[in-house]
C-alpha cells in the first residue's frame, strides 16, 4: 500500500468518524440544522405579527362602531333599543369581546328610571 492510502485510511478511522465529519454532524447538516431555526423563528415572528395586526384591526372596527353610536342622539338610541349608557357594551359585544347580555339588558333598562319610552 502506498503512504496515501493509509492515511485515507487513517482519517476514515480516527475516532471512527469519516473524514469529511466533526462530531458526527457534517458541516451541511450544521447548516441545515441553523437553517430550519432561522425559518422556525421567522414563522413565528410572521404568526405574531398577524395576530397583532388582527388585533389591531379588531380594536379599530370595535372603537369604530362605539363612536358611531355614541354620535347618534337619545332619540334615535332609543329606536334602536339602546341606552346610551349600553354603547359601549353593545360594541364589544358585537366584536364578540364581551357575552351577549342585550336580553338581560333590555328588561333592566325598562326599569331604570332614566329609562324614557
Amino acid at each position: 500500500m502506498t503512504s496515501s492510502k493509509y492515511q485515507s485510511a487513517g482519517q476514515a478511522c480516527i475516532g471512527g468518524m469519516g473524514a469529511n465529519q466533526h462530531g458526527g454532524v457534517s458541516a451541511s447538516g450544521t447548516a441545515g440544522f441553523f437553517g430550519e431555526i432561522i425559518v422556525a423563528a421567522i414563522q413565528a415572528a410572521g404568526a405574531i405579527v398577524r395576530r397583532a395586526l388582527a388585533r389591531y384591526r379588531q380594536y379599530r372596527q370595535e372603537r369604530d362602531t362605539y363612536d358611531a353610536l355614541r354620535q347618534l342622539d337619545d332619540r334615535t338610541l332609543r329606536d334602536l333599543g339602546l341606552h346610551r349608557s349600553e354603547i359601549s357594551s353593545v360594541a364589544a359585544e358585537f366584536m364578540g369581546e364581551a357575552e351577549y347580555t342585550r336580553v338581560r339588558a333590555r328588561q333592566i333598562g325598562r326599569a331604570d328610571p332614566h329609562w324614557r319610552d
